[in-house]
């Protein structure tokens, strides 16, 4: 593939890591091949494992909440869960902690 202008590489979560760890392994190489990148909610250099264990901590309840949502895929038939782990607040139902966006079902159906 012969590209006229070197590509933006947008990544997210784990695949931001990636992409940090092709600049760092070889920066020359990835600044001959790419323009710039875009990180979007990745995953730090040094992994996410003391996150993970500092959350736990903090709230198992809330660390089950992501897990059920995104590992086991609830918030694929959960709209409340998806609204809640994407957006944050309950799109302005009862007992809104008052940190929604303003996302609606209409939004997430």
């Amino acid at each position: 593939m012969n590209l006229s202008k070197k590509p933006v590489l947008i990544s997210h979560s784990f695949g931001g890591l990636a992409v940090m760890k092709l600049i760092e392994e070889d920066p020359a190489a990835a600044q001959a091949k790419i323009s710039g990148a875009a990180l979007l909610c990745s995953v730090p250099p040094s992994g996410n494992g003391k996150m993970t264990m500092r959350f736990l901590r903090r709230s198992l309840r809330d660390s089950w909440k992501i897990t059920a949502g995104l590992a086991m895929r609830k918030c694929n038939d959960d709209p409340v869960l998806c609204r809640e782990l994407f957006f944050g607040g309950s799109g302005g139902a009862e007992g809104d902690n008052g940190d929604n966006l303003g996302v609606t079902d209409e939004d997430i159906e």
